[in-house]
């Protein structure tokens, strides 16, 4: 019996909730790809920023780079092709130009952290995803990031 796609994806994200891992879907020449990714697999950096003007130290990776180490990259995309990524959490989303995170014109940072102050992110809230400007101070959050998709 196979089963319908929706329930295929709404099963991995369950599952990749549990084990604090981030689905991934995006198109590539051939289709989509869909991956799992567990931020357990980098090496995380410590960013200080802002936050409603009180300096925090936020652990965590830039989000460009969780993308490329999903696969997104040069061979996935079609020349020519403006894309979107839209990132998922408890309650809302962000969307963005992908082009403006890839290749640093972006005029904010997009990070994603598990730990503030030394202290881990509560399990619920983890991983955030944080948007901070060129003076490095926090401009929006996204707790408890939950699917991240390129369209």
């Amino acid at each position: 019996m196979r089963l319908p796609k929706l329930a295929v994806l709404s099963a991995l994200s369950i599952v990749a909730a549990l084990a604090q891992e981030i689905p991934v879907n995006y198109p590539t020449l051939h289709g989509h790809r869909f991956i799992s990714m567990s931020l357990d697999n980098f090496h995380e950096h410590v960013f200080e920023v802002k936050d409603h003007g009180v300096a925090v130290k936020m652990k965590g990776i830039l989000f460009g780079q969780f993308l490329r180490a999903a696969g997104w990259g040069r061979t996935a995309r079609t020349e020519g092709t403006s894309y979107q990524v839209r990132i998922t959490g408890r309650g809302r989303a962000l969307t963005f130009d992908l082009a403006d995170i890839e290749h640093g014109s972006f005029r904010q940072q997009v990070l994603l952290i598990r730990e503030r102050d030394g202290k881990p992110i509560p399990w619920d809230d983890r991983p955030i995803l944080v948007v901070i400007d060129d003076d490095d101070a926090v401009t929006d959050t996204l707790p408890g990031v939950l699917s991240v998709r390129v369209f």
